[in-house]
């Protein structure tokens, strides 16, 4: 969702917030069907290639490394955390996170 209202690594889609994101990316689930709706609709311009920029971006944010400057160390963590986090929130019946405690998989520094 924040990728579609723009962030760091993509400028976003005219005319779509967080709360168009996060409506399109409920209905259509998958960025190409929300591409392809917003085309076909007309009443945002999708800029040229956006997917392919779409992609680049998702890759930059998944594997980013990030600087711990308790350890003054560089780790690569978020893929792990999210997927981990993202794991434990889904399955159905499981109990929610602790939010006062790191992610499931996080590497602490």
């Amino acid at each position: 969702m924040a990728m579609l209202s723009g962030c760091d690594y993509l400028p976003g889609i005219d005319k779509i917030g967080l709360k168009t994101a996060y409506r399109l990316v409920r209905k259509h689930k998958t960025i190409e069907k929300i591409v392809r709706t917003v085309q076909f609709d007309g009443k945002m311009k999708v800029p040229k290639d956006y997917l392919d920029a779409f992609y680049r971006a998702e890759r930059t944010f998944m594997h980013q490394w990030v600087f711990c400057p308790v350890s003054t160390a560089t780790f690569n963590g978020v893929a792990t955390a999210l997927h981990s986090l993202t794991a434990a929130c889904v399955t159905p019946g499981s109990a929610m996170p602790d939010p006062s405690q790191p992610a499931p998989g996080w590497v602490e520094c």
